[in-house]
């Protein structure tokens, strides 16, 4: 899929880093793989008319979700937190979490930036985005439905 090109903080981060550092042997293989294990999974398909992404979320409400395209950018990102709380006569227990990702992907000239649609269903979240016979660039938040 070379029309619709993904980035993450780790794909940009990872070469730069290593060209001035030696990261592996300082920090050990295993950082690289917990860092990219904070990112949703991401499956793309084409056919004649979208692109259709699906991103795995679980864990999240569609409110807290946000898809937005600025220029030729779209930007996926989430953020949950909880917490609870439980009181017994002996004892008070708090329990705290909190998951975020961010995710930025190069969209094609040829879509149709104001025609994205994104809906949130069993822990995926899809967008269809449409393709078009000229270029439109419009920056816009796009509602998870």
């Amino acid at each position: 899929m070379s029309n619709l090109a993904t980035t993450s903080g780790t794909s940009m981060l990872r070469p730069m880093l290593r060209d001035f550092f030696d990261l592996d042997s300082f920090f050990g293989r295993n950082m690289w793989d917990k860092w990219d294990s904070n990112m949703p999974a991401v499956n793309v398909k084409e056919d004649e008319k979208n692109y259709v992404m699906e991103l795995v979320v679980p864990g999240f409400s569609k409110e807290e979700l946000k898809v937005k395209v600025e220029n030729d950018m779209m930007t996926v990102s989430g953020e949950t937190k909880s917490d609870k709380e439980e009181t017994d006569k002996n004892y008070t227990r708090r329990e705290y979490r909190s998951q975020s990702f961010s995710r930025t992907f190069h969209l094609p000239e040829m879509v149709k930036d104001d025609a994205i649609d994104a809906h949130y269903e069993n822990g995926i979240l899809q967008l269809t985005i449409p393709k078009t016979d000229k270029p439109v660039t419009k920056s816009r938040d796009i509602s998870v439905n």
